[in-house]
């Protein structure tokens, strides 16, 4: 078998456990001794039963009442004014404002979120007054007062075009990587760009292995390296303007439960019970070391038209 990517025949077999949900079933993974990506060898039949709706991605938790209300003000309020969001006591609570600062959206965008799950990002960003709607094939559609807000579907099913389409942690869950970057290019305007967040097989897929967390066997069914991910966006017509390295704790965190044993749904609301708050500290640190030297395991590539 030859990589989609580089070509090179070569390719290493690696058994991965889904961990997530602690079932332990082992799905093989392909490793590419050109371009380092990992694929998964065959995509399970019975793929949507990986995707309950427990699922994270899913969980948007309750609208409505008083709480929902004022998180939502507070996060619009930090999503409009980069100044506020550099003034709270707990930045750590505004993490979609602070990705939507980091993805560099703009109010006078009109913005496609591929693969949105149950919508958080696009109900925030539509709370806080941008023109931003999601597409995925497994959540519910979702209204708000200025319409619909979340479609259920895939790409190929969106008419109209964008100032910006993004992927964000979506990409990995797609099979045909080139063709899926070619379908957001023909929904992209002929200034607008393409945003894709992605896991990325580097240092941290060397230290952990089969036990790092961003495998996420059966549902990430391609891990890019940087090298990987940069032939299929010139396969697709793309460019790659930009990359920012954007790791955080989970990487080590979720990849030592994994190293233990331990699924990530069952520890997730009480890592106290796994790691005390120096580890935790060192984690976060250790994190952003990692993305200064380009070595984190996630990262955001802003791409144009080639």
């Amino acid at each position: 078998m030859h990589c989609e990517f580089c070509g090179t025949e070569h390719q290493r077999t690696h058994l991965v456990r889904e961990m997530m949900f602690g079932t332990r079933e082992q799905f093989p993974y392909l490793e590419c001794s050109g371009c380092g990506r990992l694929r998964i060898s065959e995509v399970p039949a019975d793929l949507g039963k990986h995707y309950p709706q427990s699922y994270t991605a899913f969980n948007i938790g309750s609208n409505r009442g008083l709480k929902a209300w004022l998180r939502q003000s507070v996060v619009s309020l930090a999503i409009r004014n980069r100044g506020f969001l550099n003034a709270v006591a707990s930045p750590s609570r505004f993490t979609i404002a602070k990705l939507a600062h980091a993805l560099r959206l703009r109010r006078e965008m009109q913005i496609l979120d591929v693969g949105c799950g149950a919508g958080r990002l696009v109900l925030d960003l539509r709370a806080a007054g941008f023109r931003a709607t999601g597409i995925d094939r497994f959540a519910p559609e979702i209204s708000d007062s200025m319409g619909l807000a979340v479609r259920q579907g895939e790409l190929q099913d969106v008419s109209e075009q964008f100032d910006c389409v993004m992927f964000n942690h979506s990409l990995e869950h797609i099979a045909d990587q080139v063709e899926t970057l070619r379908m957001a290019l023909s929904k992209v305007r002929a200034n607008g760009s393409c945003i894709v967040r992605i896991p990325i097989a580097g240092w941290a897929w060397k230290e952990y292995g089969t036990d790092w967390v961003h495998l996420d066997a059966p549902r990430h069914l391609c891990v890019h390296t940087e090298r990987s991910f940069r032939l299929a966006a010139g396969q697709a017509g793309f460019a790659v303007s930009e990359t920012v390295y954007d790791s955080n704790d989970f990487l080590f965190w979720g990849s030592e439960l994994y190293r233990r044993n331990v699924p990530l749904e069952d520890a997730r609301y009480r890592l106290s019970d796994y790691f005390s708050k120096d580890c935790m500290k060192k984690f976060r640190r250790r994190a952003l070391e990692l993305n200064r030297q380009g070595q984190g395991d996630q990262a955001m590539f802003f791409l144009r038209r080639a």
